[in-house]
């Protein structure tokens, strides 16, 4: 099988990458237009690098042609933590997005499988479900949400499948540094105060990159056009995960929050309903304390 990955050297995109070669999926192609693969060092020698930029078609599509690939997750997207939700580039990455998807299928039996978010539903539901009803609140969520629309029609006009995987919240190696669990273990690595500005009462839904990396994996033996779920399913206080992280790392003595009477600018819940995607053989492996014990 001959698998590519846009975006596979970034966050969620070298987590699937490595998975991928660990578990001798086939031949694994990662676009990118940045050349940075350090998050690849590891497999470099088992992946192919293809440098082409997904807003300049031309650089990508006789490449793609000629790989004909069987496969391609669409991971690219702009990610940066504090200005994604508002940032203008996302409809610049809705625009080339539509224009990728629209090209894979002239790629003769290509399964696309993109990534989506959490953000898409109407957060006011409890547990989020497949069918939970739609309502992005942000240009990011807006944006995800119109390319899985149009996505999904794509591939009916022509009988192939487009799978969409709508990631919840994660943690683990290569994470951006300005993300919240990231904050905080290095903060309290270096014996510095974690000043939280919520109160943390609110509710998440927390997977660790490489149990993501596995769920798009499950996602090869879907061969329909569908929504899955990429979440552990399993909610958690962001107050109860910042202050294991204290906890395991000995220095709890070091975090505080907002007083609980903070207004809270976001859902008080989000959190999976993971039901379709264990259907498909998923199962988390991976623990907060497994990943700091590989910091020591």
């Amino acid at each position: 099988m001959k698998i590519l990955v846009t975006g596979g050297n970034g966050f969620v995109g070298s987590a699937l990458v490595r998975r991928l070669v660990e578990k001798g999926m086939g031949d694994v192609y990662v676009l990118s237009k940045d050349d940075d693969v350090s998050r690849l060092m590891d497999v470099r020698k088992d992946i192919e690098f293809i440098n082409a930029d997904l807003m300049q078609p031309d650089s990508y599509r006789d490449k793609v042609k000629e790989i004909e690939p069987d496969v391609v997750y669409h991971l690219a997207w702009y990610a940066e933590p504090k200005s994604y939700l508002a940032s203008t580039e996302n409809l610049e990455h809705l625009k080339y997005g539509i224009d990728f998807i629209r090209f894979l299928y002239e790629v003769p039996g290509c399964k696309v499988i993109a990534a989506g978010t959490c953000f898409e539903y109407d957060t006011g539901y409890g547990y989020l479900s497949e069918s939970t009803p739609e309502k992005p609140v942000h240009l990011y969520s807006a944006c995800k949400l119109a390319l899985r629309t149009v996505g999904s029609r794509l591939a009916l006009m022509n009988d192939s499948p487009f799978l969409w995987a709508r990631i919840f919240y994660l943690y683990g190696p290569y994470e951006h540094p300005g993300r919240l669990v990231p904050q905080v273990i290095n903060s309290l690595k270096n014996g510095k105060r974690f000043q939280a500005r919520t109160h943390g009462l609110q509710i998440r839904d927390y997977l660790h990159v490489d149990d993501v990396a596995n769920a798009f994996v499950c996602l090869l033996k879907e061969d329909k056009t569908s929504i899955y779920n990429i979440g552990s399913g399993n909610p958690v206080r962001v107050k109860d995960l910042v202050m294991r992280i204290g906890k395991i790392l000995g220095r709890a003595d070091l975090v505080s929050f907002a007083p609980e009477d903070t207004p809270l600018n976001e859902p008080p819940f989000i959190c999976a309903n993971n039901e379709r995607l264990k259907a498909l053989g998923f199962r988390e492996e991976q623990t907060l304390e497994k990943y700091l014990k590989t910091l020591d």
